[in-house]
């Protein structure tokens, strides 16, 4: 008869875990596509030039609290609009995706 999970301590789930990642292999970190700012969606990575999802990532990770009106134009040309469409400044598509709000670090 087997055990049921119940049974195992917590180091014992914990060295199971390790053991079928390590036979598996890690899961692959994928980027976001959107970041949020004082309430606004920006798209960032894909088709956002890699110098300004570098400058969105940096005000969202930094220590200050960001307010709409501090975040430079050039970035703002880069945000969601209320319908879910991106504004037009010639690099990015329409879009309709899913905000993510969380801030977990990327790998």
């Amino acid at each position: 008869m087997s055990k049921l999970p119940s049974d195992y301590t917590q180091e014992e789930l914990i060295e199971m875990g390790q053991k079928e990642i390590d036979r598996r292999g890690g899961l692959e970190s994928v980027p976001c596509d959107i970041i949020c700012l004082d309430g606004h969606r920006f798209h960032v990575n894909y088709d956002v030039p890699q110098h300004i999802t570098d400058q969105i990532e940096a005000l969202f990770w930094g220590d200050k609290e960001v307010r709409y009106e501090d975040i430079p134009e050039e970035l703002k040309a880069y945000e969601e609009k209320d319908d879910g469409e991106v504004k037009k400044d010639g690099n990015l598509k329409e879009s309709n995706v899913d905000a993510k709000e969380d801030k977990q670090p990327r790998k």
